[in-house]
């Protein structure tokens, strides 16, 4: 849902020219990767601990 949102609020800010000096495209991207970035390690397990990861 971050990525959705963040790709929604690049093309709202691009479209409607909001504060272009802030580089809203760059910034949001970044918040996009990050989400992208956090998801894989949850659905690689790699943030749950091994006792709770070998339980389930």
């Amino acid at each position: 849902m971050v990525i959705l949102a963040a790709l929604v609020l690049i093309a709202v800010t691009s479209w409607l020219r909001l504060v272009p000096e802030w580089h809203p495209a760059l910034w949001l991207e970044s918040v996009a990767v990050w989400a992208f970035g956090v998801a894989w390690l949850v659905k690689g397990r790699t943030l749950t601990p091994k006792d709770r990861a070998s339980a389930s």
